[in-house]
Formats: structure tokens, C-alpha cells, sequence
């Protein structure tokens, strides 16, 4: 064998190993599906699961209004005032995956 023919095969390997490389990882990244962390209910649904209070939906409402017309209601504290980032980020791929998942 030739040295131009070993340098034609070397390249051709070489461009198989990289084309399966990329093959592999775009399997994994289409593998990576948002992961379903919890549920999403309506006001309605967690008002009747009891989930929710009436000072609670009071609150939210507050909060929502910008603390217009509270007739003397005190709205219950955030907390935490903030969603932390992973927070945040479960509360997205949960919705994600609930649109995906109709």
C-alpha cells in the first residue's frame, strides 16, 4: 500500500470516527427532555383541593394588583420573596413538559 493510499484511509477513518462522534451527541441532546416535577393547577383547582385558603387567594389577588383596594387585608408575606434559579428552571420544564405531553 502506498503511502497517499495509507493517508486517503487514515483520513477517511478519521472522518467516520468524527461523523459518528457528532451522530452520538446529537442523540443524547434530543434525549434530554424537560422532566416532569410536579402539577400546575387553576386557582379553582387548588382553592378545591385545599391547597389554597381564601387568605391565600386574597393575597395573591394583592399581589397581582399591586396592593390596590385591599379594604384593610394584609396579604400574607412572600416567601421566599424570590424563586431561586432551580426553582425557576423546574417550574419551566414542568410546563414544558405538560405542553409536550397534552
Amino acid at each position: 500500500m502506498t503511502k497517499k493510499n495509507t493517508l486517503k484511509l487514515a483520513a477517511l477513518g478519521f472522518a467516520l470516527v468524527c461523523l459518528l462522534v457528532c451522530a452520538a451527541g446529537a442523540l443524547v441532546a434530543c434525549n434530554q427532555e424537560p422532566q416532569k416535577r410536579g402539577e400546575f393547577y387553576t386557582l379553582q383547582e387548588a382553592y378545591d383541593a385545599g391547597l389554597l385558603t381564601t387568605d391565600d387567594l386574597k393575597s395573591i389577588a394583592c399581589y397581582l394588583n399591586g396592593d390596590e383596594n385591599t379594604d384593610g387585608f394584609i396579604p400574607a408575606p412572600k416567601v421566599p420573596a424570590e424563586l431561586s434559579s432551580e426553582t425557576e428552571q423546574a417550574i419551566k420544564e414542568t410546563r414544558a413538559y405538560d405542553l409536550r405531553h397534552r
